[in-house]
């Protein structure tokens, strides 16, 4: 009598790893944790500021984003590495919001990838305007490195959720396009493409074909030039006079 293998199915933990709800809820539950488990080395710092508040996070915060952008980058890489052309865009398919109801649900909760990138740049300008309006900021230990790692791990996070994004919207509406290649097209095909528009250098690789598609990428390049432009100037103002 054939014995039933009780080992998991790897596809089937692939598939729903590929879902974005259960990444984002993975690498959200890590990053918490190591906010609760620093957190007492914050309240050793004797506040008087008005962001006394955000100041006691500041450090756990900027451990935390580490965190959550190598865990997130972890388990998107673990999720669609070697997928390749119809396999990928087959896994894309079946790991993304069947109904209007679902991509609204993950748009109201914040589970979508747009709305992560918009989370952690938002966290990120807060952070920096803490370190340029509050001397007292700036003079907690290891305040800058850690306002520093928190926006690297931002941009790092808004590249990999909007490569993912990209990947959806090409293997579900064929809304992108890629440059004619010998090989078909794999994930990082998508992380080199995110990469471009958030160094402002376009599409250089793909063409997006639709409205919604534009929408993505112009959202993508706002947010890029905000990032880029604004939170890295106003850091980088702080930073070198605190390591000069």
């Amino acid at each position: 009598m054939a014995i039933r293998s009780r080992r998991p199915d790897a596809a089937g933990f692939r598939a729903w790893l590929a879902r974005e709800s259960p990444r984002q809820t993975i690498a959200s539950a890590l990053s918490g944790a190591v906010i609760l488990i620093f957190m007492p080395w914050s309240f050793d710092t004797i506040w008087t500021s008005r962001f006394a508040v955000f100041g006691i996070l500041l450090v756990p915060y900027g451990i935390a984003m580490v965190v959550l952008a190598l865990s997130y980058a972890l388990l998107t890489f673990i999720a669609f590495r070697d997928r390749t052309g119809d396999a990928l865009a087959s896994l894309a398919r079946h790991s993304s919001p069947r109904t209007l109801l679902e991509r609204r649900r993950m748009q109201f909760f914040g589970t979508n990838e747009g709305s992560l990138a918009v989370t952690v740049a938002i966290v990120s300008l807060i952070f920096v305007a803490m370190l340029l309006l509050d001397p007292e900021v700036r003079e907690v230990e290891w305040a800058v490195p850690a306002v520093l790692a928190s926006v690297l791990s931002s941009w790092a996070l808004i590249v990999t959720s909007f490569a993912v994004k990209y990947l959806r919207e090409w293997a579900v509406a064929s809304a992108i396009t890629l440059e004619a290649d010998s090989e078909p097209p794999q994930f990082s095909d998508f992380v080199f493409l995110a990469v471009q528009m958030s160094t402002g250098y376009a599409a250089g690789l793909g063409h997006f074909r639709t409205s919604a598609a534009r929408r993505t990428a112009t959202f993508h390049n706002v947010l890029a030039f905000i990032f880029n432009s604004v939170i890295i100037a106003l850091l980088v103002t702080v930073a070198l006079p605190a390591v000069v």
